[in-house]
């Protein structure tokens, strides 16, 4: 009771106290127009685009299903047909279809089925476009025959920013073509560059039913287009092939006669080259001449 009597005391001495000014409270004087730097939304998307890395390189069509969707990250986990995952980026370069219609991020589904044009950005995978399917049954891919196997019609493809390869079945009656002519199948050779239709399994490999060799190890092959990006010191040049408006990366020896004076990027080129199974070789360059200004 005390206890109580003495709290209900200290309580009221309390709250008869008046309010005081602590020592530490800043004067505040009139108002004032203070400015504020501010960032334009163009400037913040600008300054965004330059954190990320800038793709490059060869662009590499992969197709697969939507596993994970990260619109923090803006990233995307593809299962990848033939069983392996892949982590790829995408931002405001990139562009969205669903058949056929500008789509955006926000159209992304897990567990639909889309096809990515994909190109190395440091040190992820970038997508340059992503296509969402949701009519057409068949898949599409390119790649390198790792192996194949003529008996059973297992095929292994693999492409470089793949980590593991992709597992396939030639049909019995695929089509197999080779400059848009009819090949054998024995001409899928380890290290041959091909293209492929397929359809889709969930159980096992897609099963092939066209199949385009591309390139073959000791071919040659002639390039014709603009130098997107040149390197001299290394001997490397990155042309785009405007039949197809894909990049090639294709080395060359610097001491090439006339080389170093004439070809700049922009420039137009036709490249004579051979595979060799891993890259292309250039054993002529010939840099055509701008047209005259009028």
């Amino acid at each position: 009771m005390r206890r109580f009597l003495a709290l209900f005391l200290f309580a009221g001495l309390a709250s008869a106290q008046g309010p005081s000014t602590p020592s530490s409270m800043a004067v505040i004087g009139p108002n004032r127009d203070v400015s504020v730097p501010t960032t334009s939304p163009l400037d913040s998307d600008r300054m965004w685009l330059e954190l990320l890395p800038q793709p490059h390189g060869q662009t590499t069509l992969v197709g697969g299903t939507i596993r994970l969707l990260d619109h923090v990250r803006d990233q995307v986990t593809v299962r990848v047909f033939g069983g392996r995952d892949m982590v790829v980026l995408f931002d405001d370069r990139t562009h969205f279809y669903r058949d056929g219609v500008a789509a955006s991020p926000g159209d992304l589904q897990i567990g639909e089925r889309v096809y990515l044009d994909t190109a190395m950005a440091g040190s992820g995978i970038f997508a340059r476009s992503i296509r969402i399917l949701t009519q057409s049954a068949n898949g599409q891919s390119n790649g390198q025959v790792q192996s194949y196997d003529a008996a059973s019609g297992d095929l292994v493809l693999r492409d470089v920013l793949a980590p593991e390869p992709a597992n396939f079945r030639l049909a019995p009656d695929a089509t197999v073509l080779r400059d848009g002519k009819p090949a054998s199948p024995s001409e899928l050779r380890p290290g041959s560059l091909v293209s492929l239709k397929f359809s889709p399994s969930a159980k096992g490999p897609g099963l092939v039913r066209e199949i385009s060799i591309l390139a073959g190890p000791g071919g040659t092959f002639v390039f014709a287009g603009r130098v997107s990006h040149l390197d001299l010191h290394i001997g490397l040049l990155v042309l785009v092939d405007p039949r197809d408006s894909k990049s090639y990366d294709i080395h060359f020896d610097p001491a090439l006669t006339g080389v170093e004076d004439r070809l700049h990027e922009g420039g137009d080129v036709i490249v004579t080259t051979t595979f060799d199974g891993a890259n292309y070789t250039a054993s002529s360059i010939v840099v055509n001449a701008a047209p005259a200004k009028r």
